[in-house]
């Protein structure tokens, strides 16, 4: 993916915008929340307003969206805002937005999310996140994830959201299932599940074009399923 003009001048100047969007909780009941998957692109169409950059400006917009059975925005309306310059840039820009639909019963359904959009301007810095809360905290500043050894018994879903992703380390874990939703990370260059109890992963992860390492223990793996790893990922995967 090449950088936007828009990004690679916020690069040099030291300065990115930090938007993140995750899921508040919301009291309904259903199997699973939809999920936002084109998230990259409704952050560069939202930008960072100039006359917000010039003032300072920095806050967060908390949005209300009815998604539809399809995936696509039926109506919203904005919860909060620090100032109308947000408003503005945040609102034109939701009708963009494509989920995951909800599933209640294993149908898709309509559904309300509500999504903080938090604009904020930092110095840019190369961390490895360990904790989830700050995962959760910073999903679009996140390119460096280190949750092995943690006991984890099922995949995170927070880190779904983190498609600035390049390095994952889930080693040494619990986790018996991987996502169909993996794929949202396409940014992903290296992912660990060695030490996992995994018998299979999902077709999905096919679609990691970028992904040059994969890690994974053979034990529980059936030989048909290692054999189609074998021929998606070559070289890429490290038996352990």
């Amino acid at each position: 993916m090449v950088p936007s003009a828009s990004f690679q001048t916020a690069f040099r100047s030291g300065l990115i915008l930090l938007f993140f969007l995750a899921p508040l909780p919301v009291i309904i009941s259903q199997n699973s929340a939809p999920v936002p998957i084109n998230m990259d692109v409704v952050r560069e169409l939202v930008g960072y307003p100039e006359e917000a950059k010039l003032k300072g400006l920095t806050g967060e917009v908390v949005a209300k969206l009815l998604v539809n059975e399809d995936g696509t925005v039926l109506k919203f309306e904005i919860l909060s805002s620090p100032d109308t310059v947000f408003t503005y840039a945040v609102s034109r820009n939701l009708s963009a937005l494509r989920f995951q639909a909800a599933i209640v019963d294993s149908v898709p359904s309509k559904c309300w999310v509500t999504l903080p959009f938090k604009f904020s301007l930092i110095d840019i810095t190369k961390q490895t996140f360990t904790n989830l809360d700050e995962i959760a905290a910073n999903q679009n500043d996140v390119t460096n994830v280190n949750l092995s050894n943690l006991g984890l018994t099922e995949f995170p879903t927070e880190l779904l959201l983190c498609n600035m992703l390049h390095e994952l380390d889930l080693s040494s874990n619990q986790i018996k299932e991987v996502p169909e939703l993996i794929r949202l990370l396409s940014e992903l260059r290296i992912l660990r599940l060695d030490g996992n109890p995994l018998e299979k992963l999902p077709n999905d992860i096919a679609s990691l074009e970028n992904l040059e390492i994969l890690t994974l223990t053979s034990e529980k793996i059936s030989e048909e399923h290692k054999e189609w790893l074998n021929r998606m990922f070559g070289n890429r995967i490290q038996w352990k």
